[in-house]
């Protein structure tokens, strides 16, 4: 060739091949500071950084992942990354790139390798004419986290097993306080009814059998001692009983000493020929104290039970 030689579609001039070396020398400066800039984009994360072709032709990498596999970034390029891969995880990277270039979408899923594990994003690099011609792996070692995550699972877990069992523990002691409540308040209205059943019958005593003698030997003939003793004695008695006395009916303790009896008999559910035969009285007599009765408690002409009333009489 002389100068006849063309350049492009005219013959060379003077000056061209000066040209056509200043734009190889200005391509290949701006190809360096891009593979520089990279270079440092991908040094820039602590993940795993990859940029393969279609066929998985390591075009760049990041410290961090030449380093998994024991080289430098620039000893790895140029490798196939699915022939260094270990078999266990070759062929899922490999499923994943081929999803990521059949829809053209990243795609992210996480991988669990000889204890570790990887949160693994693909991204697919598209051309203007809409073809993906390589791919960007990132993958992020979250090992500490999930195991943290574990261990923070099993303290949960230890957690909620002890107010589970601290639950139940309450529960059982409210169910044996409650137990114990009722049979307290069981026992003390046994006692409170034992209580007013003794009371009661201090004082049908009183009226029954002490008051009337009481009263015969007051009115016949004493000494001025006696009397003073007769005195005495009463205002006694009127001092013992007059506690629980005045937690009595008023209306109750207006009845006779026949009326108490007949009131008491009614209490415990005997019939009118029942008292009547008990006390040696008449069913009519036995009619005419229950009558009384009605009267000096207030129930007369009121549709009200007399042994009920009876019985809630305090």
């Amino acid at each position: 060739m002389t100068d006849k030689m063309t350049y492009g579609a005219r013959p060379l001039q003077p000056g061209d091949k000066e040209k056509k070396d200043d734009l190889l020398l200005a391509a290949s400066s701006a190809l360096q500071a891009s593979e520089q800039t990279l270079r440092v984009l991908l040094d820039s994360t602590h993940d795993l950084a990859l940029l393969v072709d279609t066929e998985g032709i390591v075009i760049a990498s990041n410290k961090s992942l030449a380093g998994v596999f024991g080289k430098t970034s620039e000893e790895l390029a140029g490798a196939n990354i699915y022939s260094i891969l270990p078999p266990e995880v070759m062929e899922l990277r490999k499923n994943k790139a081929e999803e990521v270039m059949r829809t053209q979408k990243p795609v992210h899923y996480t991988e669990e390798r000889n204890g570790h594990w990887f949160d693994c994003n693909l991204f697919p690099v598209i051309d203007e004419g809409g073809r993906v011609t390589a791919l960007t792996v990132f993958a992020k070692d979250i090992t500490e986290q999930r195991r943290n995550e574990a261990a923070l699972h099993t303290v949960r877990e230890e957690l909620e097993q002890r107010v589970r069992e601290r639950t139940r523990e309450l529960e059982e002691k409210a169910q044996n306080l409650e137990e114990v409540n009722t049979a307290l308040k069981m026992l003390l209205k046994r006692l409170d009814e034992d209580k007013k059943a003794v009371e009661e019958k201090i004082l049908f005593n009183m009226r029954q059998l002490v008051e009337p003698l009481l009263e015969k030997l007051k009115n016949g003939r004493q000494t001025e001692r006696q009397k003073n003793l007769l005195d005495t004695l009463e205002s006694n008695l009127k001092e013992i009983t007059s506690p629980f006395a005045r937690r009595m009916s008023n209306s109750f303790l207006k009845l006779t000493p026949t009326e108490i009896q007949v009131a008491n008999f009614i209490r415990q559910g005997k019939t009118t020929k029942e008292i009547a035969e008990m006390l040696n009285l008449s069913p009519k007599t036995i009619e005419f104290h229950r009558d009384n009765i009605r009267t000096k408690i207030g129930i007369k002409n009121k549709k009200i039970n007399l042994r009920t009333h009876l019985l809630s009489i305090q």
